[in-house]
C-alpha cells in the first residue's frame, strides 16, 4: 500500500494491527504524529503538518478528515460513556478501500500502533513530550505530566 492522500494514513493506522480500535482524539493524533517522525522518504505535502496544541502536537487537517471520513461510511466514532472520549475504528467500506489499495500497511504504522495503542494514555503524553518537547510547549497538560 502507498498511500497517496493524507486521510490514506488515517485510515491505514486504523486498518493497522487487526482493526484494533484507537481510543480518543489525542491518541489517535499522537499516533499519526510519531508515524510522521518516522517517515523520511515522505514529502511534507503527502502528510499532515503538526503544530504545538493544547494536548501537544496537533494538526488540524486530521479533525477535517475524521469528520469527512465519518460522513463517508470509512471510520466510525463511538462515544466511550465510562472514559467520556471518542473510540474510533475503520468500517468495511474503510477496509475494502485500504485493500483496494494493496492492503499491506506500511511497517512504520503496524510498529506505531503497536507500541502506542498498548500504553496508558498519559504514558503516551509523557513519551512525546519528553521525545519532542517543543510540541510541548502549549499543552494545558505539560506541567501535571511532567512535574515541571
Amino acid at each position: 500500500m502507498r498511500p497517496t492522500q493524507k486521510r490514506d494514513w488515517l485510515l491505514a493506522l486504523l486498518y493497522a494491527k487487526g482493526k484494533e480500535p484507537i481510543d480518543s482524539e489525542v491518541r489517535l493524533m499522537k499516533e499519526l504524529f510519531i508515524i510522521r517522525k518516522g517517515l523520511s522518504n515522505v514529502d511534507d505535502s503527502q502528510f499532515y503538518q503538526f503544530v504545538p496544541y493544547l494536548y501537544g502536537p496537533c494538526s488540524f487537517e486530521v479533525y477535517k478528515d475524521i469528520s469527512r471520513l465519518e460522513r463517508e461510511g470509512l471510520i466510525l466514532r463511538k462515544l466511550d460513556k465510562n472514559k467520556r472520549w471518542s473510540v474510533f475504528s475503520i468500517t468495511e467500506r474503510g477496509s475494502d478501500y485500504i485493500e483496494s489499495m494493496g492492503g499491506n500497511i506500511p511497517k512504520v504504522v503496524e510498529d506505531v500502533k503497536k507500541t502506542l495503542n498498548a500504553i496508558p494514555f498519559i504514558e503516551l503524553l509523557r513519551w512525546v513530550y519528553e521525545k519532542y518537547p517543543h510540541f510541548a510547549e502549549k499543552s494545558i497538560l505539560r506541567h501535571a505530566i511532567m512535574g515541571d
